[in-house]
């Protein structure tokens, strides 16, 4: 399968989200291939840093790509760089999943439909909710109404909490997430490849 982590805003979580998949998928086994659409680069950049400690099996095969884990890859994880929504939706437009994800907020919702919309296949698309701090707009509520004006956004049942416990992962890998953090990676992995 390949996923494409895309947004048409920046800072909702596009690499966040890219490396956690891929170390999850390495973690449990598998081989994944990564390729990096971004000029910034983070997401190689997280996997040589992780590699380089130690930390990570991973072997660079392109200026903007790699393969994360051992043996043959069996899924692809890409990170694509925020960017005017038709331009982004024929990026993507090959790949098998596109995953949004969108802090919870009206501007990063907006971004997120505007992109979804572009898609020639909007049901390939699905909403990550990223960032969900407790505060009142993280309210289911909340959240609800803010899809209302967008059918075309569709939501994942799982979502992330403070994305604060994943740039532990830098540091110290997997090991560093909390049991919660986990949890939470888990439910998004299983809904992803379900």
């Amino acid at each position: 399968m390949r996923i494409a982590c895309a947004s048409g805003k920046g800072g909702s979580g596009e690499t966040s989200v890219g490396v956690m998949l891929a170390l999850s998928l390495a973690a449990a086994g598998k081989g994944v291939r990564v390729s990096d659409h971004d000029p910034q680069l983070g997401l190689l950049g997280w996997m040589e840093h992780l590699a380089g400690k130690g930390l990570l099996a991973f072997k660079k095969i392109s200026p903007t790509g790699g393969v994360v884990g051992e043996g043959e890859p069996s899924h692809e994880i890409g990170d694509f760089a925020p960017e005017e929504p038709s331009t982004l939706a024929g990026k993507v437009a090959g790949w098998d999943l596109v995953l949004v994800p969108t802090r919870p907020s009206p501007l990063d919702v907006e971004a997120a439909a505007a992109v979804v919309s572009a898609l020639e296949n909007p049901g390939k698309a699905r909403l990550l909710w990223n960032c969900l701090d407790g505060s009142k707009l993280s309210d289911p509520e909340a959240l609800a109404s803010m899809l209302r004006n967008h059918p075309g956004l569709k939501p994942m049942r799982a979502g992330l909490k403070n994305r604060a416990a994943y740039r532990y992962v830098q540091v110290s890998g997997l090991d560093a997430l909390t049991r919660e953090a986990r949890e939470e990676l888990l439910a998004v992995g299983m809904e992803v490849f379900a």
